[in-house]
């Protein structure tokens, strides 16, 4: 695929920032829910296309936050209906 000119990419994962606490796994990444490190709980990362770096950035970071695939894929769905030029390529191995 081809990137337009004006648009931006932004990769968000968790395997490099991050550490272990007795047998779990966290990451930088701030679960919005408890507002602690956001447990590991397969290795992931997820890069986006948008317009501006802010927000391919803060779309990465977002979809990290989901506790299913399935959630991750409809919220990518959703924002790609609402917002032209975005696009989401999400990678996860065990």
């Amino acid at each position: 695929k081809v990137i337009p000119l004006y648009s931006a990419l932004a990769t968000s994962g968790n395997s490099e920032q991050k550490w272990e606490v007795g047998d779990k796994i966290f990451t930088h990444i701030i679960d919005p829910f408890s507002l602690r490190a956001l447990e590991v709980k397969e290795m992931k990362s997820v890069t986006v296309q948008a317009p501006t770096c802010a927000l391919a950035d803060a779309l990465a970071t977002a979809c990290m936050t989901f506790m299913s695939d399935r959630e991750a894929l409809e919220w990518t769905e959703s924002i790609k209906a609402k917002q032209e030029g975005v696009a989401f390529w999400i990678t996860t191995k065990p």
